[in-house]
């Protein structure tokens, strides 16, 4: 089909006939392709929130794939385009369960570890090279910290800051159930950025 109207085109008295006939096929194949592609997007539903997740991208040819809800920022796996909550037997070889820092977080007199009482209070802090900004002669960075977080003696170290590449700001837990319990005190909250210098 597409190479006979290629050949009508090039064999017309018109001198623009094989350039609109190559459009018209240039048209149809991108069309196809842009099919093809949204067929494979899914529009999924976060099981915790009921959020629809259409900038997730989630897949039909997803395996195990960790995904974070934009709304209330559980964890999911999308794994064949379902979406399931995600679970401690997907905890292997993951490290440090990061969540964002929240504009006005604030913490129980608890530890932010493992919920037993705290003893002090200690500060994250972290800082980032921006690879992006990098590649366009332009060297950019961020810091951030956090201070007054809530721990016992047991988990002195155990909470960590890091920022990513577009400036979001994530707290890095030790394990998955201190992550939840911390997202679910925050619930509505917005997400902080560190501006980038």
């Amino acid at each position: 089909m597409i190479v006979p109207a290629l050949v009508a085109g090039v064999g017309s008295k018109s001198e623009t006939a094989w350039l609109e006939t190559a459009s018209y096929v240039v048209a149809g194949l991108l069309t196809v392709v842009l099919a093809w592609w949204s067929m494979r997007q899914m529009v999924a539903t976060c099981p915790h929130c009921g959020k629809r997740l259409e900038a997730a991208a989630v897949t039909a040819t997803d395996k195990a794939v960790r995904v974070e809800c934009e709304a209330c920022f559980e964890w999911l796996v999308s794994d064949g385009g379902m979406l399931r909550p995600w679970g401690a037997g997907d905890a292997a070889g993951v490290q440090g369960f990061t969540a964002p820092v929240f504009e006005g977080s604030r913490w129980p007199n608890e530890c932010a570890v493992c919920g037993a009482p705290a003893t002090h209070g200690v500060e994250a802090k972290a800082r980032t090279v921006h690879v992006a900004a990098a590649l366009v002669g332009k060297l950019g960075s961020s810091t951030a910290s956090l201070g007054g977080i809530p721990v016992c003696d047991e988990h002195d170290e155990a909470m960590g800051l890091e920022i990513e590449q577009l400036g979001a700001v994530r707290l890095v837990f030790p394990d998955y159930a201190a992550r939840r319990r911390y997202v679910a005190r925050h619930q509505g909250m917005i997400p902080a950025t560190v501006a980038q210098r």
